[in-house]
C-alpha cells in the first residue's frame, strides 16, 4: 500500500492509506514504536498487525416462510451455507402508511418488503433457523406483514434479501369479532360464535346494511385457508370455503364424514339436477354422484327462468349431524344459488346422493325447465375438483314407486321384472322361495329415476338352475317395499 512507509503517527485515530486498492485477502502492517526522544529498540519495539480485507456481501438466506397464528407469525428459513455469522429478520406493515386490515388493497396498495436492515422493525438477530414473531402483534394490530431475511458475515457485511421474502396474516381467517358477546371475540378459534357472525353477513355486499368487513377474507392469493386475503366486497362461496376449512381448526378430525349414502364410484364426479315426484308434485333434486370423499364444499347455480323459488328442503342428514354443515340458498335474478360446506379442518363429505330439493312456483308448460348452469366443488385444501354438470329431462318420469308383474309369467327359462322409480334410489331386488328362503339377489345398488327392468334367468346365487314352482320377488327402494309372485315352469 502506498503512503505507508516512513509515515509517522501520533496517538490520534488514523486510517490505513490506499485501503480501497487492496485486494480481498490477508494483509499485514508492520510498525515500530519510538518514544518522544526518538529512542526505540529495533527488536522489542517492532510490531505487526495482520488483517483480512472483506467488503463483499455474503449470500442471503433462502426458503423463508411465514405462517399465521393467533397474534403471531411463525417464521422459518435456511441460513447461508458460506460466509455466515448470523441472520437478521426485518418486518414491514401492509403499506408504508400502516396496517391494511381488513380491506387491504381495496383502500391502500400493498407496500414493499424490507429492503435492508434499517427498513422496518427488526424482529430477531439469530444463528437459528426459526422464530415466532409476537412483537407488537395483537388484536389491535391485525395485518398482513412482510418479512425479509438478511445474512451478516463476520466482517459485518450484510446481504441483500434476495428471494428470502415472505408474508403472512397475523391471525386466522374466519376468527371474527362479536361486539355483543364474548363468543368469537378474536380469540384464535374459528367456532360457533364466529359461525353466527359469518351467517349474519353471508350473501351480503359491501353496500348492504350489516355487512361485516372482517368476514370478507376470500378469495385468498393462493386459495389456501392460510393465504393472503383478496377482499372482493361481498361474502359468498369463496369466503365460505375458507371459513369451512378453518372451522374448529384446533381439533381437526381429518376424516371424510359419511352424511350421504355410501355408493360405488362408477364415473366422474357429478353434480346433477333431476326432477322427482314428491307428494304428487314435481320438485327438483340437487345431488352429487360418484363422490370419492374429497368434497369439502360446493356452489351451484340453477337457472329457473320466469319461475320463482317456493321452498328449499335441505337433506335432513345435514341438520341432524354432529358435524356442522353450512348451507345457504337464495334466489337472485331468475336463478337459485346454493352453497354448502362441511365445517372443520380436514373434514370432507363422504357418500353420494341428494343435497337438497327445490320446489318452484309458476312452473307451467310455457316456461323452460330449470337447468344447472354452474357448479363448483372444492377439496379440503380449497383446490378445485373436476366436476361434470348434468340436468335430467323431466319427461316420462314415474310419479310413484311401483313394482309391476313380471313378463312373461309363467316363464321358462327367463323373465323380466319391471319397476318404477320416481327418484334416484338405492334398490334391492331379491328372489325368494315360497318358504322364505332367499334364492338370489338381482340388484343391490343405486339406480336412476325412471322405468327400470331387470332380467332373472331362473338361476340361484351359485348359478344353478332352480326347480319349477312359485317364487316371490321383492323390491325395496328407499322407504318403499313391495312383493309379487311368479311361476317358473319346465
Amino acid at each position: 500500500a502506498s503512503g505507508v512507509n516512513a509515515t509517522t503517527y501520533n496517538d490520534a485515530a488514523w486510517t490505513l492509506p490506499d485501503f480501497a486498492s487492496l485486494s480481498e485477502a490477508s494483509h499485514c502492517v508492520y510498525f515500530k514504536v519510538v518514544d518522544v526522544n526518538g529512542r526505540g529498540n529495533s527488536d522489542s519495539c517492532s510490531f505487526s498487525w495482520c488483517f483480512t480485507k472483506d467488503v463483499t456481501p455474503p449470500p442471503p438466506p433462502t426458503a423463508l416462510t411465514a405462517a399465521p397464528g393467533h397474534n403471531k407469525v411463525k417464521l422459518s428459513w435456511t441460513n447461508a451455507t458460506s460466509d455466515f455469522d448470523h441472520t437478521i429478520i426485518m418486518r414491514t406493515d401492509w403499506y408504508a402508511g400502516g396496517h391494511g386490515y381488513p380491506r387491504y388493497g381495496q383502500l391502500n396498495p400493498e407496500g414493499p418488503y424490507p429492503q435492508d436492515t434499517t427498513d422496518g422493525d427488526r424482529i430477531v438477530s439469530t444463528t437459528g433457523v426459526a422464530h415466532v414473531d409476537t412483537d407488537d402483534l395483537s388484536n389491535a394490530t391485525r395485518d398482513v406483514y412482510h418479512y425479509a431475511a438478511f445474512t451478516v458475515d463476520a466482517a459485518g457485511n450484510i446481504s441483500a434479501p434476495g428471494s428470502a421474502e415472505a408474508r403472512s396474516t397475523s391471525y386466522w381467517l374466519g376468527d371474527l369479532a362479536d361486539p355483543s358477546t364474548t363468543l368469537g371475540a378474536f380469540d384464535g378459534y374459528v367456532y360457533f360464535g364466529d359461525l353466527y357472525q359469518f351467517s349474519l353477513t353471508y350473501g351480503k355486499a359491501v353496500t348492504d346494511a350489516g355487512f361485516i368487513y372482517d368476514a370478507n377474507f376470500g378469495p385468498t392469493d393462493n386459495n389456501s385457508a392460510t393465504g393472503i386475503p383478496v377482499p372482493d366486497d361481498s361474502v359468498q362461496f369463496e369466503d365460505l370455503i375458507i371459513f369451512a376449512i378453518n372451522y374448529d381448526a384446533v381439533n381437526p378430525s381429518l376424516k371424510a364424514v359419511p352424511l350421504l349414502p355410501a355408493a360405488d364410484v362408477t364415473g366422474p364426479l357429478t353434480m346433477e339436477l333431476q326432477p322427482i315426484q314428491q307428494d304428487g308434485k314435481t320438485v327438483y333434486e340437487l345431488a352429487v354422484r360418484n363422490n370419492s370423499g374429497d368434497l369439502k364444499g360446493l356452489h351451484a347455480v340453477i337457472d329457473i327462468g320466469s319461475a320463482s323459488m317456493k321452498s328449499v328442503h335441505v337433506n335432513d342428514a345435514f341438520k341432524d349431524s354432529d358435524n356442522p354443515v353450512f348451507v345457504d340458498y337464495r334466489e337472485i335474478g331468475g336463478r337459485v344459488l346454493l352453497d354448502l360446506a362441511i365445517l372443520g379442518t380436514g373434514r370432507t363429505l363422504a357418500g353420494s346422493g341428494a343435497l337438497a330439493t327445490i320446489e318452484l312456483d309458476d312452473l307451467s308448460a310455457e316456461h323452460s325447465s330449470p337447468a344447472l348452469i354452474e357448479g363448483l366443488m372444492r377439496d379440503a385444501a380449497n383446490k378445485e375438483l373436476s366436476v361434470t354438470l348434468a340436468t335430467s329431462s323431466p319427461l316420462n318420469l314415474p310419479t310413484t314407486y311401483a313394482l309391476l308383474q313380471n313378463y312373461p309369467n309363467p316363464f321358462n327359462p327367463s323373465t323380466e321384472i319391471a319397476f318404477d322409480l320416481p327418484r334416484q334410489s338405492h334398490v334391492s331386488l331379491e328372489i325368494y322361495s315360497v318358504v322364505g328362503q332367499r334364492v338370489k339377489v338381482l340388484v343391490d345398488a343405486p339406480m336412476e329415476a325412471g322405468h327400470q327392468t331387470v332380467t332373472w334367468d331362473g338361476t340361484n346365487t351359485s348359478g344353478q338352475r332352480v326347480a319349477s314352482g312359485v317364487y316371490l320377488y321383492r323390491l325395496t327402494a328407499d322407504n318403499f317395499t313391495a312383493s309379487r309372485k311368479m311361476v317358473l315352469v319346465k
